[in-house]
Order: structure tokens, then C-alpha cells, then sequence
């Protein structure tokens, strides 16, 4: 599990550059690869979602079994990823559908 977060954790780095000096707008979100019928890899919010409480679950369960050191350094991650994914889709210019 920690190869996995790990993996995640570092591949999410790889997308962390701005872009013309601005924060990207799919700031460290990782381009998982195609689906349905769009053949190029792309930073799906859903699957980046996924990933995002994988990582806060395994740092629960790291938690649970006394791995603090791991469980911290993996929540902290995670809280990242989940700050980055509000803050993408916050500025996507996608509205609410309640109200």
C-alpha cells in the first residue's frame, strides 16, 4: 500500500507546474489514461477523486495499526490532493445545479 501512495504521490508532482507563470487549472492532477470513446489520457475529477480518498483511507488504516509516521505523511498528502481538487474545480467555471 505504501508503493501505491507513493505512486500516486509522486505522479501527482509530475502536474504541479504552472503554466504561462499561472497555477494550472488541473493543478497536480494526474491524466489517468482514456475512456469511453476519448482516446487521450486526461485529469478526470472522478478518478482523481478516487485517488484522493484512497489515500486518506489508507492513512486511516496506517493510523489504526499504529504506522503514525506513514499515516501522517500519507494524510498530509492527501489533504493536499483534496485542497487541489476543490480549488480545480472551484475555478473550472462549473456552477451547482441546486438552487
Amino acid at each position: 500500500m505504501i508503493k501505491m501512495c507513493d505512486w500516486i504521490i509522486n505522479t501527482r508532482k509530475k502536474f504541479m507546474a504552472p503554466i504561462n507563470g499561472k497555477r494550472s487549472p488541473v493543478h497536480g492532477m494526474i491524466r489517468l489514461s482514456a475512456y469511453c470513446d476519448y482516446p487521450r489520457r486526461i485529469p478526470a475529477f472522478s478518478r482523481n477523486a478516487y485517488l484522493c480518498v484512497s489515500l486518506e483511507q489508507v492513512a486511516q488504516v496506517f493510523a489504526d495499526v499504529g504506522l503514525a509516521e506513514e499515516s501522517r505523511r500519507i494524510q498530509a498528502e492527501a489533504a493536499g490532493y483534496r485542497n487541489d481538487l476543490l480549488t480545480n474545480y472551484g475555478s473550472s467555471g462549473v456552477s451547482s445545479t441546486k438552487g
